[in-house]
């Protein structure tokens, strides 16, 4: 609901921020980190989802399907799991945010910081400042150990769930029947002492909302680094054309794959034909 129009002819996963479907942006990120098969569930427009993922190559896919009934993302695990589909531990993530990596990937970060013995979970967590397009108070406080608790009401959190964890088998036993949130699974984990979060060190884009796409659109709409200096050298140019030393820059940062830069260079260069030189340097004021 959170995405109508967008999703009254297309399933969610489907809709395409930067040219690219959410679901096979999430679906790069596992296949870059080695993950070799993953469980898709569905339930509205499935038929959809099927047809665009189901000859995907790598990571190879197998269909949890819920046309019947909705089983949130507590039920949707365990639907999946007494099914024999999940491997133990495995990665449970969304496909309404986009994530852009930092020194490492984020699910090998996750890999090395795995300890069974203590955790049930481990949820990948952000921060506010690199958290993008994100309006909330924050989800959760961590303390040095990286175990996790839940946000007081009426305060901030520092950490934002980011929709990818690290799960264990145990973190479901004992489930509640048919639809339910994680929430639950996550309490008595917390309880426990068994939630864990992992800070991550890239930056986080939500984009579970129509405006959200519309800024994701402004911050992260370039497909290699070629372009990126494009728009950056247009809008210095554009500067010292009307005589401007204060230029305001949209965020930009490359989100699609850095081997296209060659491709899209004959397309690219001409832009600079009809531009005119760029402002010295020293007459720049940059606010980004």
């Amino acid at each position: 609901k959170r995405m109508r129009p967008l999703t009254a002819s297309t399933p969610k996963p489907l809709v395409r921020v930067a040219g690219r479907p959410l679901i096979d942006r999430a679906l790069d990120r596992l296949e870059e980190a080695g993950v070799s098969r993953a469980v898709v569930n569905v339930h509205y427009l499935a038929d959809a989802i099927e047809a665009h993922i189901a000859s995907r190559k790598a990571p190879s896919i197998t269909f949890s399907d819920e046309r019947d009934a909705l089983l949130e993302t507590g039920g949707g695990m365990v639907k999946a799991c007494d099914a024999g589909m999940l491997p133990d531990p495995f990665f449970a993530c969304t496909a309404d945010s986009i994530r852009l990596d930092g020194p490492r990937n984020a699910f090998a970060d996750l890999s090395t910081a795995w300890d069974p013995e203590h955790m049930d979970a481990l949820l990948l967590v952000v921060t506010h400042a690199r958290a993008h397009n994100f309006d909330g108070t924050g989800d959760f406080y961590m303390d040095g150990a990286g175990r996790l608790k839940r946000k007081l009401p009426g305060r901030i959190a520092p950490f934002i769930y980011t929709g990818i964890q690290l799960v264990s088998h145990r973190l479901l036993r004992d489930a509640p029947d048919g639809k339910f949130s994680t929430n639950v699974l996550w309490n008595r984990a917390i309880e426990e002492g068994r939630l864990y979060g992992l800070a991550f060190t890239g930056h986080w884009y939500e984009v579970g909302t129509p405006n959200h796409i519309r800024l994701a659109r402004l911050t992260l709409l370039l497909p290699s680094s070629r372009a990126r200096r494009t728009v950056s050298e247009a809008f210095i140019r554009h500067a010292g054309e009307q005589g401007n030393p204060g230029l305001l820059m949209p965020r930009m940062a490359v989100v699609g794959d850095l081997d296209l830069d060659e491709a899209l260079g004959p397309l690219l260069d001409p832009l600079g034909a009809d531009i005119p030189a760029a402002v010295d340097p020293q007459r720049r004021l940059f606010a980004l």
